[in-house]
């Protein structure tokens, strides 16, 4: 995603009607929450980080949601994590409760509010998968895009061959 140097942020990134949404406030840091399932107008804490992106700049955008069930400890729930070129920059477990799952379409850069937070940027792939990524899968996608310029994982020892990629 690219925002327009208009001045005025993209803000909502993907949303699936009252199911689940992934967007920025307006700092332009991400978030991405559920809704429960069975709570009326009942929205899960939200998972938030990454720091904002200059606009005219692409970026790489990427969420996971991924169920966690040990019993044993108690903890049935999902681990929501947010991505930034890469890097995970954001993880929130989210216990004792399911999100809703209805049968409405995603929509790209138009959210909850509709058009007053709608997209005002170019995007230029999006990538849904039916199982959540690895953090090296997500880092492996964002390096594969030619239109993003990635940093490196600040977290990680970077690999030769990564550091070849990156100059």
């Amino acid at each position: 995603l690219k925002d327009r140097p208009n001045g005025v942020l993209a803000v909502d990134l993907f949303s699936k009607a009252e199911d689940w949404l992934f967007s920025r406030d307006q700092s332009g840091k991400l978030y991405f929450m559920f809704h429960k399932d069975g709570h009326e107008a009942k929205w899960a804490k939200a998972v938030r980080g990454g720091a904002p992106v200059p606009a005219g700049q692409w970026a790489h955008y990427a969420a996971s949601f991924t169920r966690i069930q040990r019993q044993g400890q108690g903890e049935v729930g999902y681990l929501l994590k947010i991505y930034l070129n890469g890097e995970s920059v954001g993880n929130l477990q989210v216990l004792g409760c399911e999100p809703t799952n209805s049968a409405a379409c995603v929509k790209f850069g138009w959210g909850l509010a509709k058009q007053a937070w709608s997209l005002n940027g170019d995007v230029a792939s999006v990538r849904m998968w039916k199982r959540a990524l690895s953090d090296d899968e997500v880092e492996r996608d964002a390096l594969s895009s030619p239109l993003v310029k990635v940093a490196g994982v600040a977290k990680r020892e970077l690999t030769p061959a990564f550091r070849r990629r990156l100059a």
